[in-house]
């Protein structure tokens, strides 16, 4: 019997999902049975589509699920804000969720929606991609198999211009709430959570565990004023066992330097770049593995959420995996503060509304070669912060 799906939104990121379900559907994988369009009018291509396709149109979730019993995928790839509540409406109809990342904007929200899975008995797993990824899932096999020895330190940076359209794109973009409910959208939230995620998954002591951090510090700079949580960061954690994470992150930059991610082990090391390139080397820089590959595949994920309806055992991110990222996300903000950048240090782009920190590629490229924070690294508009230890988030 093929599985029922249905999807939260069309519009924006949620095209995404939009191709990902369709290809399945198109493939005999699947039943794509409804969406909820809220707004029909902006989206007259999609609305022909899935008529065309016969998957039925519902204006919320309530009639979503009145006209469509025993979905057993519901997708969710709407607003950070909305995800605790869809995904716990949707368990207590019955229905497995597969939401977009991250996970929910604090540790309240992901305790809440995990104890929902007990209650009901669903799973969440959460649209972390790139664990999905086989070069990901080969690295931590490498990472655990001993032969590297212990993971020493990881770095994650990466540098994406983001202008005036990306702040204006919706009503939560560099909001800490919305509505009273938490979002934290920030580089570390939202454009590159993936990688501080990826990271914690590299440290986890097994193949689906993450690391929970112990220890932080970070320093989080604003340029643009018309947002309330930040545009640049650099975050450090460290666990139990004396791994270290330093994850830099910018949208005030001149030019991309997509995401990669270095992993220091005792007898050798692993680097990824932006999904496309990683390798493994051992002690004396020798290649034991490595891959290029052209595009990155987002329907390895919907593929991994598809067999894990059918095998309890498949691999997926689950809520509780991705709630590691959501406690640092959490601890960050309860522990530091956001500092303001003067405006002698930064620029506007008047083409695009870019704002241009000076010399930020300088300070990304000093955390991933030197495992420095920026003002351990000298940044003159840095402002150092102390190591503060963290509560047990008992995941």
């Amino acid at each position: 019997m093929s599985v029922k799906v249905a999807l939260c939104g069309v519009s924006g990121y949620a095209k995404t999902y939009v191709c990902g379900l369709t290809r399945l559907q198109d493939e005999g994988a699947i039943d794509f049975v409804a969406a909820v369009i809220r707004n029909p009018a902006k989206e007259p291509e999609t609305v022909e589509d899935f008529t065309r396709r016969g998957i039925r149109l519902c204006r919320d979730t309530a009639a979503l699920y009145r006209e469509c019993p025993g979905i057993d995928l519901m997708c969710i790839p709407t607003g950070i804000a909305s995800h605790e509540a869809l995904s716990i409406e949707a368990m207590e109809h019955g229905c497995d969720v597969l939401v977009e990342k991250p996970l929910c904007g604090c540790m309240e929200s992901a305790r809440r929606i995990l104890e929902a899975e007990k209650r009901t008995g669903r799973t969440v797993m959460v649209g972390y991609q790139h664990i999905y990824l086989p070069g990901i899932q080969k690295i931590k096999k490498h990472l655990l198999s001993g032969r590297l020895g212990g993971v020493r330190r990881i770095t994650a940076v990466g540098l994406w211009p983001r202008g005036d359209a990306y702040y204006s794109r919706n009503a939560w973009a560099g909001k800490l709430a919305v509505n009273g409910v938490p979002v934290c959208d920030s580089p570390v939230n939202n454009a590159f959570a993936h990688y501080l995620n990826v990271s914690l998954f590299f440290a986890g002591r097994t193949f689906g565990e993450m690391m929970i951090p112990v220890s932080m510090r970070a320093e989080m700079y604003r340029c643009r004023t018309a947002i309330e949580t930040f545009d640049n960061c650099a975050v450090k954690v460290s666990s139990a066992d004396g791994v270290d994470i330093l994850a830099f992150f910018s949208h005030t930059c001149p030019e991309n330097f997509n995401p990669a991610i270095r992993v220091e082990c005792e007898k050798g090391s692993a680097d990824w770049k932006d999904g496309k390139e990683w390798c493994v080397r051992d002690a004396a820089g020798n290649v034991i593995e490595s891959e290029t590959v052209s595009t990155l595949d987002r329907g390895i994920m919907f593929n991994a959420a598809i067999a894990r309806l059918a095998d309890p055992g498949a691999f997926v991110c689950t809520a509780r995996a991705a709630a590691a990222q959501t406690f640092c996300i959490d601890q960050l903000h309860r522990n530091f503060r956001i500092s303001q950048v003067p405006q002698e240090f930064f620029s506007r782009r008047e083409e695009d509304g870019v704002l241009l920190l000076k010399d930020v590629q300088k300070y990304c490229f000093a955390a991933r070669d030197e495992f420095r924070m920026p003002s351990e690294a000298g940044a003159p508009w840095s402002v150092p912060s102390e190591t503060v230890k963290l509560e047990d988030p008992a995941l």
